[in-house]
């Protein structure tokens, strides 16, 4: 009873398992003995919102965002359970909390996927320039910027900048990394691939690039389900707490038929990032492998509604494939 690090394991697996209710009761008696345990915290405002409680768990997440300004996993909570519809409600709680702690570089990559559902497009540009000033190891600012820049038609201002900056830095990790992230946008994988594992030549355990590398082989004909499975578990043990990193590592395990690994990938995933429809549509996928059907429909029409879902036309198509069955 008095091995604290146990009974933190217990209440995660009770969270994965939704019981929520054993959940609140155990981390509410943790919570008496170190009340301002950031994880403990977090943990009960999952409870109280998987529990439908979302009033108490907005006040979990309040509390603990002013013991930890930084922590983006209970911003983003915050600001979804907050803004609700209200997308400019949750700019403004990000804003804010920016204002707090200006050098988050995670908290800017919230703010740039809210500019984006608003189609502020120049906006989340600045944003995520920021993002990669203050954390140059974060994979999603390049993708996002390349895929903005090409929707921009302005691939020449991209290739412009990363390409300058490889030419006076040939060991310069971001400039490959806004080359793959560009040339991924446009569809072409193998040019993406070949900058992305230049730079896993400059730096092996690079987990931005390993995750990327790892996210193309898996959707290869015939990919090499190993080695991207090695990528994508070398990119967790770096970056734990990214959400596309998550939902990389579970698109393998769904690859390999590990529905179940795939499913709590999605799961933690969607735990940090909410609002991400292209995670949740992965995650209905698992779901409806592991036999849930009702569940993964309800998923998956959740996914649809989503501004962020980046493979619509799929999405509905599977939708109605299920519907007709």
């Amino acid at each position: 009873k008095k091995n604290f690090r146990a009974a933190l394991i217990l209440s995660k697996a009770l969270l994965q398992a939704k019981e929520f209710d054993n959940a609140e009761k155990l981390l509410e008696t943790m919570l008496k003995q170190v009340p301002n345990h950031a994880e403990l915290l977090g943990n009960l405002g999952l409870a109280y919102f998987g529990k439908g409680e979302n009033e108490k768990a907005i006040s979990q997440f309040k509390k603990l965002l002013e013991i930890s300004p930084e922590n983006s996993r209970a911003l983003a909570m915050y600001a979804a359970l907050n803004g609700g519809n209200d997308v400019e409600k949750a700019v403004k709680i990000i804003r804010d909390q920016i204002k707090l702690t200006p050098k988050s570089a995670q908290h800017h990559l919230l703010l740039a996927d809210l500019l984006l559902k608003q189609q502020k497009l120049d906006e989340a540009l600045k944003v995520l320039k920021t993002a990669q000033q203050l954390d140059p190891n974060l994979p999603q600012s390049y993708l996002t910027r390349g895929r903005i820049l090409v929707k921009l038609g302005k691939e020449k201002e991209a290739f412009d900048e990363y390409s300058t900056l490889i030419t006076n830095q040939p060991n310069a990790i971001t400039g490959y990394m806004g080359l793959g992230g560009i040339y991924e946008a446009q569809g072409n994988s193998e040019k993406a691939l070949e900058n992305y594992k230049k730079v896993l030549e400059i730096q092996p355990n690079y987990g931005p690039a390993a995750n990327n590398v790892a996210w193309l082989l898996a959707n290869q004909k015939d990919a090499d389900l190993g080695e991207a499975l090695r990528l994508a578990m070398m990119a967790k043990q770096t970056m734990s707490d990214n959400p596309q990193i998550s939902d990389t590592l579970g698109w393998v395990h769904f690859k390999r038929n590990a529905f179940s690994l795939a499913k709590a990938q999605f799961e933690q995933a969607l735990s940090i990032a909410p609002d991400d429809g292209t995670i949740r549509y992965h995650l209905a996928l698992s779901i409806y492998e592991l036999g849930d059907k009702i569940k993964a429909k309800e998923e998956l029409e959740k996914a649809i509604k989503s501004k962020t879902l980046t493979v619509r036309q799929e999405a509905e198509e599977t939708l109605k494939n299920w519907q007709s069955e």
